[in-house]
């Protein structure tokens, strides 16, 4: 089967879309070819090909249709964006279409009128992102399946597609065979916990700074340490904030880290903490640093806002906790030292199997081959 896999965002772009973009592209690939289009510039070597630019704009529908037109033509298209849906009418193979939340909540391909899309006055931001919405509801009907990466998405785009009800299926991101590794002894010095995100003012839902208000309601009576993996233009902000918290001595800010240093960090740590917040237009679709952490064998605490809760289970690799306040993470990480002799490290390692990229790569392939029509398999 010939995938023509159309993501703006894939590496070397840092973060979870471009993450689940390249686990996804590299698990078919295993067994299909699979034809690259991601934005201009961008694209790494793989065991894919890298045949081109996608960029939302009606501009691909040149580069796409030439491909259809073709000697070897894709398939089936497989969007990897919400923003990319308005280009599935005028194609001519079978649309599959990836949603991750906010692609679709606040899209920001540019998928509206183009004299729109040229306004930069302070209200056109709402407009744009409210005609957008409608451009991919009005051609959502020309995608023969939708994929979302929780079932909190699935939700959310039913909620606001009903139409989308009957065509929805849920395939979880997954993590690298490089993030299953042993855990460091339990040290029975101070607690380490670990967050790992990007520091950007545009995601503060991430929370970082309520994680740091409920470390100083904990106050000294518990030993902890803090390490926060991730650099962005909120980070000075945080640093300011644990400083005035009086934490500054026991939090510490690595900025970017390679993957070696990634690995050890998730190696030191005791817990992962990451408790976002969710509003109507921004919302955790998933989370694939949780089970970065699970396959390192480390427990996690997380909010039960968004997509998280398909990546933490109770019952398995961590704990859940009503809100994002900092009460409630402050009661979470109490929680967690009642009940730390329950989690095993082998045994988190053991659920986060499940999501080991060819596991997930397969789980995708088994939903295109389900729904691609009979003329094209």
């Amino acid at each position: 089967m010939h995938i023509g896999f159309l993501t703006p965002e894939f590496p070397p772009m840092l973060g979870g879309m471009a993450e689940l973009a390249r686990g996804l592209a590299a698990g078919l690939a295993a067994e299909d070819r699979v034809s690259v289009l991601c934005l201009p510039g961008h694209g790494i070597e793989g065991p894919w090909q890298l045949a081109g630019h996608v960029t939302g704009r009606r501009r691909d529908l040149k580069t796409l249709i030439a491909m259809e037109r073709s000697e070897d033509p894709p398939d089936l298209w497989l969007g990897m964006n919400a923003g990319l849906v308005p280009l599935a009418p005028h194609l001519s193979r079978p649309f599959f279409a990836y949603f991750h939340g906010n692609d679709f909540t606040n899209p920001w391909l540019a998928c509206g009128p183009p004299a729109l899309e040229a306004i930069r006055r302070p209200y056109a931001s709402k407009v744009r992102h409210a005609l957008r919405r409608r451009s991919i509801a009005k051609a959502l009907p020309s995608v023969i399946h939708t994929l979302t990466n929780s079932r909190q998405t699935a939700d959310l785009i039913v909620d606001r597609l009903p139409a989308a009800r009957q065509q929805v299926s849920v395939v979880h991101p997954g993590v690298g065979d490089v993030f299953f590794q042993e855990r460091e002894p339990a040290d029975p010095g101070p607690l380490e916990i670990l967050t790992v995100t990007r520091l950007s003012s545009h995601t503060r839902r991430k929370n970082v700074d309520g994680v740091l208000r409920a470390l100083a309601l904990l106050g000294r009576d518990i030993d902890w340490r803090y390490t926060v993996v991730g650099d962005g233009d909120d980070r000075r902000r945080l640093e300011a904030l644990a400083e005035k918290l009086e934490l500054d001595d026991r939090v510490r800010f690595t900025g970017k880290v390679d993957l070696e240093g990634l690995l050890e960090a998730y190696r030191r740590a005791g817990l992962f903490v990451l408790a976002s917040k969710a509003t109507e237009q921004d919302v955790e679709g998933f989370g694939i640093v949780y089970i970065e952490a699970a396959a390192s064998g480390v427990p996690s605490i997380c909010s039960r806002a968004g997509g998280a809760t398909d990546a933490v289970d109770e019952a398995h690799n961590g704990l859940l906790i009503e809100d994002s306040s900092p009460v409630a993470v402050a009661a979470g990480v109490r929680r967690f030292l009642e009940e730390r002799g329950r989690f095993e490290a082998a045994a988190i390692r053991d659920y986060a199997e499940g999501f080991r990229w060819p596991r997930i790569a397969a789980q995708l392939r088994a939903v295109l081959v389900e729904h691609l029509p009979n003329s094209f398999t």
